[in-house]
């Protein structure tokens, strides 16, 4: 009974022995005797034993342990590099950043800036690293699953916003704290078609739409000519200016000279020392001058000079 005891006990403490590495994996234990790389970084819950100097300074305060062979990182926030002292006398710890998580993406910074938390490929992975403050950090969304798509960045702290909260790749600025920032994923959304309803506002109820196949009459667009008048009566050769938009007959504007009257006309056959009060109402056509031959053949007698 006594060796069936023993064995299990044996069993069991076995089986802790191998576990606890797998639950405290997070953690890391470092050799101070084995000698310290100059960029050996602790963060929360990483350890040092076997610490041979005499002295151990935080941040260059001096710190008193109380196992001068042991120091842990206590903090939630921070990371520590550590050295020694060219003497050997004196293990420096210096902040080296702050901590960084990231879940369902990366972080990164420009090369020698920060660093990474170290995992074993058993270890569940997230992406933990340290930054100094004011560093500007790349932050990079993890590829989708199928089905789905990347739908922004959420941060746990409100005083600290990343530049584009919905892009896949976008950056902060490193603030004097812990930080954990999530990437969320949506299922795919069907994209949107591009075809456009048509315009009932016209076509609903038939009312101002012009039936399929006619044409639609387009309103005039000069707007110095006279509506009642048509373009026969207008003297090609005259500008627009010319003619008097307000005469609905299609009159000549009393301003204009006498060889700009009736197109119909030649400037010769009009008297320009005669004025309109001059001509005899009489006369058939009230425009020959006597030194000039009636163009349609009249017999109207020559204007007398003398009258009013």
């Amino acid at each position: 009974m006594k060796k069936t005891w023993k064995r299990l006990s044996g069993f069991l403490l076995a089986c802790m022995m191998v576990c606890l590495p797998a639950l405290q994996a997070l953690a890391i234990s470092y050799d101070a005797a084995a000698g310290l790389e100059p960029d050996t970084v602790l963060f929360p819950e990483d350890s040092l034993f076997n610490i041979a100097a005499p002295a151990v300074a935080l941040d260059g305060e001096p710190v008193v342990l109380e196992d001068p062979t042991t120091w842990k990182n206590e903090t939630e926030d921070r990371a520590y590099q550590a050295g020694l002292t060219e003497d050997g006398s004196t293990l420096e710890l210096v902040l080296a950043g702050y901590i960084l998580t990231v879940e369902g993406g990366t972080s990164s910074a420009e090369e020698g800036i920060g660093g990474h938390k170290e995992y074993t490929e058993e270890e569940e992975k997230l992406d933990v690293a340290y930054y100094p403050v004011d560093t500007e950090v790349k932050l990079k969304a993890d590829m989708p699953e199928e089905g789905m798509e990347f739908a922004g960045w959420k941060v746990d702290a409100e005083d600290v916003a990343v530049a584009d909260p919905l892009g896949a790749e976008t950056t902060l600025k490193m603030p004097e704290k812990k930080l954990k920032i999530t990437a969320s994923y949506q299922p795919l959304q069907a994209p949107e078609s591009d075809t456009q309803a048509p315009d009932t506002e016209a076509q609903g109820n038939g009312e101002g739409a012009a039936p399929q196949g006619e044409d639609i009459p387009q309103e005039p667009q000069n707007e110095l000519i006279d509506p009642g008048m048509t373009n026969e009566p207008i003297d090609p050769g005259m500008t627009n200016e010319e003619i008097d938009p307000g005469v609905a007959d299609g009159s000549v504007d009393p301003g204009m000279t006498n060889e700009e009257i009736n197109p119909g006309m030649t400037s010769e056959l009009i008297d320009p020392g005669m004025t309109d009060v001059v001509i005899d109402p009489g006369v058939a056509d009230g425009t020959t001058d006597p030194s000039v031959d009636d163009p349609q053949g009249s017999q109207s007698e020559p204007i007398d000079p003398g009258m009013t």
